[in-house]
């Protein structure tokens, strides 16, 4: 799986539309698990962009000071929320924290213990830096045994210093 690198966590001290990020998640190290968690179900977006494999790098507003990385993960095989889920900026992986609650999520699938399946996750944009990023995200399993990558990445072009 290459090189992992932890993000700072000096960003968790920010605050944004009242998600405050935990101060720790402890998620198991990434490069112990198997790559083959099967029965995730997701959905995720970079704002109001769908995350998917885009052939147009995804641009920011040039006032913008977050990336807002927001969807939802289940794992359908052990019928609850996903065990957490990665955010990968460039070679950056970001843990976080998985609860939000997505009625609708529970609703569609008829399981109510789905209903706290949601994430978002805000990360300034002063700590990525302007450029073309690339995003993905990783999803682990209800046990986190296992992890599962899906086609959910695109490039971000963050604007230069203002």
């Amino acid at each position: 799986m290459g090189t992992m690198k932890r993000f700072d966590a000096g960003f968790m001290r920010y605050k944004t539309r009242g998600v405050v990020f935990p101060p720790s998640i402890d998620y198991p190290d990434l490069s112990t698990l198997h790559a083959d968690a099967t029965g995730i179900t997701a959905d995720c977006s970079i704002g109001t962009i769908p995350l998917r494999a885009q052939d147009q790098p995804v641009p920011l507003e040039h006032k913008a000071r977050f990336v807002y990385v927001t969807g939802w993960a289940i794992d359908q095989v052990a019928h609850r929320p996903a065990g957490g889920i990665h955010v990968v900026i460039d070679d950056t992986f970001i843990p976080v924290f998985i609860g939000a609650r997505r009625d609708d999520i529970a609703r569609a699938f008829s399981n109510p213990d789905y209903c706290h399946c949601g994430f978002v996750v805000a990360v300034p944009v002063t700590l990525i830096g302007p450029g073309s990023h690339h995003i993905s995200v990783l999803f682990l399993n209800a046990r986190r045994t296992a992890y599962s990558a899906f086609p959910f990445s695109a490039v971000v072009q963050i604007p230069g210093a203002r």
